[in-house]
């Protein structure tokens, strides 16, 4: 059976244009992953116009989820992904306000609809959609709906060297904004790797063997969440998050590896809002963070 799902996902991935997928040389393709994220606690940062409790803080747990569904159109020039994800975000509090708290989970579930096509040899068109529901999942609406996307086209210079341009719109900084987009992929020598998405990610990874992956990464990353209950009914969660980190990988047994990082985290801002008006403010202090992660890659 795992014979059998390797062939077909580097079939779909791959198929007999390798320019629809455009890999680094040792980087792998991830075809599904589990990740736990673990937050200590750490205080509120309150603005002047909503005061906290001295001492309010908060320590948050993250389970996400993802796998992807790829589909040929043609054996040559069009691929086509599926990825759900599911996110759940527990916090625990401490020296809570005497109104309680204003959420105790929050969840996303998306599917991202990933459209590539050949243009040329060397070009290759890009696009994503990302519809999903983002909430606290006790009344969902409409309100809680939102769409992510990015369109982009990519050339491939080499086989030591890929970039592409265009623009996304994405909760990335905590705004559901429009960005201008830039990849870049180099692979600098038979061990190094250089990964470059702007405006959130960069990534320089190291591979000593064929089982073992060292990375140094920074990342911003965020989403909007509409909150159905408690005292903030009605509200937006802008929640956004920034970190940087070393990350360990390795090939546990044929395709399935673990991963670890953990680091330091910074600009992490839970603003609350109502109606697009920023009314309260629930920045988080910097603190560290560890991420364990169990992968299936190709």
């Amino acid at each position: 059976m795992r014979s059998w799902l390797r062939i077909v996902l580097l079939a779909a991935f791959i198929g007999s244009s390798a320019s629809l997928v455009p890999s680094l040389a040792k980087s792998k393709i991830t075809g599904a992953f589990v990740s736990y994220i673990h937050f200590p606690f750490s205080d509120f940062q309150s603005s002047d116009d909503d005061r906290l409790p001295d001492n309010f803080r908060t320590k948050i747990d993250v389970f996400d989820s993802n796998f992807n569904i790829p589909w040929l159109i043609d054996s040559t020039n069009t691929l086509l992904i599926f990825s759900p994800t599911y996110s759940l975000l527990r916090f625990v509090y401490e020296n809570s306000p005497a109104n309680g708290s204003d959420f105790e989970s929050l969840q996303k579930l998306n599917v991202g609809i990933i459209f590539r096509h050949r243009l040329t040899e060397d070009w290759t068109l890009l696009a994503i959609g990302r519809p999903g529901i983002y909430s606290d999942f006790e009344n969902i609406s409409m309100d809680d709906f939102l769409i992510k996307g990015l369109v982009s086209v990519e050339q491939k210079v080499s086989d030591e060297f890929t970039y592409g341009f265009g623009g996304t719109f994405s909760t990335n900084f905590g705004d559901h904004s429009f960005f201008p987009y830039v990849r870049l992929n180099w692979h600098i020598s038979d061990d190094w790797e250089l990964s470059f998405r702007f405006p959130a990610k960069l990534e320089l990874m190291y591979f000593p063997s064929e089982s073992l992956e060292l990375a140094l990464v920074v990342h911003g990353t965020g989403d909007i969440f509409h909150l159905t209950r408690g005292p903030k009914r009605d509200h937006d969660v802008r929640w956004s998050w920034g970190y940087a980190a070393p990350r360990f990988g390795i090939e546990l047994y044929k395709g399935l590896w673990f991963e670890a990082d953990g680091g330091l985290t910074f600009l992490r801002r839970f603003d609350l809002y109502k109606d697009e008006v920023k009314i309260a403010n629930r920045d988080l202090s910097s603190q560290g963070f560890i991420r364990f992660t169990l992968a299936y890659k190709i």
